[in-house]
């Protein structure tokens, strides 16, 4: 009777594994979909939960930073870490503004990563944004400013 109970057993659970493998298929299917969706409106925003400076430390951030485009603009609230070479006194806003967009690049990458260039120029700085985003959502982020050290981060794309 032990024996009947776990072939039924075995039975129901070797019937489930395909269901399940294909739901969880259908489930990146379609986060890739809303993914390129996003950034082919332009409108989403990057999450930021890591950064990695040239100099000094990575590290984990706690706040709620982010990176956002809506069409033709960018509003951009980022930590800074790094060394300047030409600020305003005080060191100036930083990675903290809103601009409009003088130049936005997206290309097709390899395993199906889209790869976004965005120029921008602030009232103290031009900046260049050069997102990574992957099927799943994660993104990575580089800013090379000007007058400052270049800076990375990662995060994930919100929609």
């Amino acid at each position: 009777m032990k024996a009947f109970t776990v072939l039924i057993l075995g039975a129901c659970i070797a019937m489930t594994l395909p269901a399940q493998a294909q739901s969880r298929e259908e489930k990146k299917a379609g986060r890739a979909e809303a993914v390129a969706k996003a950034l082919d409106a332009r409108t989403f925003k990057v999450g930021v939960d890591y950064m990695i400076p040239r100099r000094g430390k990575s590290r984990a951030l706690t706040s709620p930073y982010s990176v956002e485009v809506r069409g033709d603009s960018i509003c951009s609230c980022l930590p800074y870490v790094g060394r300047g070479f030409n600020v305003p006194y005080g060191g100036g806003q930083g990675l903290n503004f809103s601009a409009a967009i003088s130049q936005y690049e997206d290309e097709e990458g390899k395993k199906g990563r889209r790869l976004i260039t965005i120029k921008v120029r602030s009232d103290e700085d031009s900046y260049t944004y050069r997102l990574t985003v992957y099927p799943d959502g994660q993104a990575s982020l580089n800013v090379q400013p000007t007058e400052r050290e270049s800076i990375s981060y990662r995060g994930e794309l919100e929609y």
